[in-house]
């Protein structure tokens, strides 16, 4: 679709057809954000009665930035179409009449006057009114695109953003009455502990200093002492390492012997570690 053909679905947005239903949904498949497409599209769908068009109304309402023109163009009376201008200088040049060569016309000096003040006037052809839709055009439809990256970019944030959800009458008072309880019990907490550090702080100063414990060396028993009345059953490899550490490496000595003949499934271990004793 050229430029005039567009022109002219726009000068007949009163008068369109099933045909130019068609032509403008294909418009709206490549021109998606053009309110004006989206606003005959409506309209012509309007019209004709076809399916759809409720979705393509509210669809219009969307991407319209002004409803009172959107309603204009709805509301607006179905008219004849307008033909283009070349259809249009084919039929009045058929309804003039037509005029003798041989006919003399006379004019009069008040007409001759009036025809002298006559400044020329400036016509506004059709070309300069198809030019100037056709850059509102592609005006709105940049417009559109530029909404729509603002639009993105807006939702992006709002997504990223983390939402709250407004608190109704109610809990807005159950949350300002929990948070009193809190405050209240954050008091007593505090008032328990400063009273807890004045007892300490108290009891520093009464007894700055507390005597420690002396191990005595006189009262240790040396367990190991009584090794040789230990029974057959304290015997174990807990007991000989308790003897390997203390030193007594002949005792531990005798003590495997012991546990050689307590477990002899173990016996070349506890041979070994008699050999590694006695080097």
């Amino acid at each position: 679709m050229d430029k005039s053909q567009f022109n002219l679905l726009v000068k007949n947005y009163s008068s369109l057809e099933r045909e130019d239903a068609t032509l403008l949904v294909s418009l709206l498949k490549d021109y998606p954000y053009s309110q004006l497409i989206h606003h005959l599209s409506a309209r012509v769908f309007q019209d004709v009665n076809l399916e759809g068009k409720e979705n393509l109304l509210h669809a219009s309402a969307v991407y319209a930035t002004d409803r009172g023109v959107l309603k204009s163009i709805m509301t607006a009376p179905r008219s004849a179409a307008v033909l283009n201008q070349e259809n249009v200088s084919l039929v009045e040049e058929a309804d003039l009449p037509p005029t003798s060569i041989h006919g003399k016309v006379e004019v009069t000096s008040s007409e001759e006057s009036i025809v002298q003040r006559t400044e020329p006037v400036v016509l506004r052809t059709e070309s300069d009114s198809d030019g100037d839709i056709y850059e509102q055009v592609v005006r709105d439809i940049d417009e559109m695109h530029q909404a729509k990256k603002r639009f993105e970019e807006m939702v992006l944030k709002l997504e990223n953003r983390a939402f709250t959800p407004p608190l109704e009458a109610g809990q807005e008072e159950e949350l300002i009455e929990e948070i009193k309880q809190h405050a209240k019990k954050r008091i007593k907490a505090d008032a328990k502990l400063k009273e807890q550090i004045e007892i300490i702080d108290r009891f520093i100063k009464t007894q700055p200093a507390m005597p420690k414990a002396k191990a005595s060396v006189a009262n240790a028993v040396d367990l190991t002492e009584k090794s040789a009345s230990f029974g057959e059953n304290i015997v174990s490899e807990t007991l000989v390492e308790l003897l390997l550490k203390q030193g007594k490496k002949e005792k531990a000595v005798e003590m495997l012997k012991k546990l050689i003949w307590k477990f002899p499934q173990k016996k070349a271990y506890f041979a070994a570690r008699i050999q590694e004793l006695k080097k």
